[in-house]
């Protein structure tokens, strides 16, 4: 198997395609599913159809991270602050707003992913700036805006 890791002598471990790799290709799986409609609920109810792409990613990296020692040295070789710097970009579930706002989305998705995407992405940045200087309350604030990232998902 394709060793994760980077050493420090290599570079950054976000400099590794394989993850990239997975990411597009997740992305270009569901892109295809969803033009064909495969989400597409018959009739009104919860989205059940939707389930599978939203569990299966989460539950395939635990699994991959309990299974493969790379997987969990590139995991730690990652810098927190910029994985949590990288929540702040949730601030553009504001357009979620918008586009309820103009009846391309219903209120009973757009508001409340909206609403918390915008507050994940706010208080990243707060949690981004406590964890570069190793605040005092550094570690409540990550276990927080986790917590959040979670609930809003």
């Amino acid at each position: 198997m394709t060793d994760l890791v980077y050493s420090s002598s290599k570079g950054s471990p976000l400099r590794s395609p394989i993850p990239w790799l997975i990411v597009v290709l997740w992305f270009a799986a569901i892109y295809a599913l969803a033009e064909r409609g495969a989400f597409v609920e018959a009739e009104p109810g919860p989205p059940v159809r939707l389930l599978p792409a939203v569990l299966l990613p989460p539950a395939v990296f635990i699994l991959a991270y309990r299974a493969l020692h790379g997987l969990r040295d590139w995991v730690a070789a990652l810098d927190p602050v910029i994985v949590t710097a990288a929540q702040g970009w949730r601030v553009v579930g504001a357009v979620f707003l918008m586009l309820w706002g103009m009846g391309m989305l219903p209120a009973v998705f757009a508001i409340p992913a909206g609403i918390g995407d915008m507050a994940v992405g706010v208080f990243a940045v707060y949690v981004t700036a406590g964890l570069a200087r190793r605040s005092a309350t550094w570690r409540t604030d990550s276990r927080r805006l986790i917590a959040l990232g979670l609930a809003d998902f």
